[in-house]
Order: C-alpha cells, then structure tokens, then sequence
C-alpha cells in the first residue's frame, strides 16, 4: 500500500469481528471507490477476529485505489504470519492506534 493512500483524505472501512467482514469490506470498497460523491480511495483497517479473514485475500482481491491495513497484535493472536497474506497488506503495529491516527486527516469512518 502506497503512503499517497494515506494522503488523500481516504474512507475508512473497520473490518473487526467476523472474518467474513474483511471480503464484505472488499466489496463494498469496489463499490465505493472512485464515486466523486464519496472517496477516491479507501482504506479496510482488519483488526481483532476479523484478521484471520485476511487468509483468504490474494492480491487480485484488491482493487484500484483500496488498501488494507493489518493490525500486527490480532495478527500474533490470531496466528496469521506475514506470509499468510498479500505483500501489499500494510501491516502496523495496533489497528485502534492508526484508527486514531487517522482522525486528524478527517477521514470517513464506517464500521462494517
């Protein structure tokens, strides 16, 4: 994941309980990116029992201009390696703690 996708002001959509959230988010994503009434670019942020959804994730998944962020603390908890998933995953420390950081630059939040 670009750092551009960061500066852009993005909408964020939390991925968190299920692991089946994390294709929802993918979906929904595909359908909200580019809509000049909505984002340009959106970030899933995949965070607690959700993260083990991301085992499923190829990078062909991924469309234009989305990324996912993965929390690396559910990721130890849950068992899920680096290698698990796409080398595109931007994988951060805490997922709570880049949610936070993240308000400043006013983004879009919705929780899935």
């Amino acid at each position: 994941m670009t750092d551009t996708l960061l500066e852009s002001n993005p909408l964020i959509l939390h991925a968190s309980d299920l692991p089946e959230d994390v294709g929802r988010a993918l979906r929904t994503a595909a359908a909200i990116v580019g809509d000049a009434e909505c984002a340009d670019t959106v970030l899933i942020v995949v965070n607690h029992t959700a993260i083990s959804g991301l085992k499923t994730v190829s990078a062909s998944d991924i469309p234009d201009g989305v990324g996912l962020v993965a929390c690396a603390a559910a990721m130890r908890s849950h068992q899920v390696g680096e290698e698990d998933i796409p080398e595109s995953v931007r994988i951060v420390p805490s997922g709570m703690v880049f949610l936070a950081r993240m308000q400043p630059v006013q983004s879009g939040y919705i929780r899935l």
